[in-house]
């Protein structure tokens, strides 16, 4: 996953494990960095868990994690790195309009800590899936903070690894 700049570049790893018809357990992970300038420096990383409800067709799932990012601590007067972490709440669905085509959204929420980072990242988008392991995902999302909101269109690519 990444925005249509390409800063940042997100592996998404997911497993799921169906508890009954309709339910299943699904836990991952987000690996990331800011690939260019000076975003490059920063490195994070976000596992999770949650439950998915629904099919492939139509599904809400509600999703938990704590998520670390690592990048330069400007305060020091030495080269040195500050890590922070913080727990993310996510809800998101998805709604096959079309036999290609699908509606999601996402809603990912990181609530205030002590360093006062609290954010909203809003992500609508239509995904197009032409082969029955892959997909491709185009969402405008949005970021909103404290301060203001600011736009981040997204790109996605899926892909089943083991099919």
């Amino acid at each position: 996953m990444t925005s249509w700049i390409g800063l940042p570049v997100i592996l998404t790893l997911k497993y799921s494990v169906e508890l009954g018809q309709g339910t299943s357990f699904v836990i991952g992970s987000l690996l990331g960095n800011g690939t260019w300038g000076e975003s490059s420096k920063y490195r994070g990383a976000l596992p999770y868990g949650g439950f998915t409800i629904g099919n492939r067709r139509t599904n809400i799932t509600f999703l938990s994690g704590y998520g670390v990012v690592s990048g330069p601590d400007y305060s020091s007067v030495t080269y040195s790195r500050q890590t922070e972490g913080h727990y993310m709440l996510s809800v998101g669905g998805l709604a096959k309009v079309a036999n290609k085509i699908s509606l999601v959204f996402d809603l990912i929420g990181v609530p205030k800590g002590n360093s006062n980072l609290g954010f909203t990242f809003i992500m609508p988008g239509l995904r197009w899936q032409n082969y029955p392991h892959k997909a491709v995902q185009f969402a405008i999302g949005g970021v909103v903070t404290p301060d203001g909101t600011f736009p981040v269109p997204m790109f996605q690519w899926f892909s089943l690894i083991n099919y």
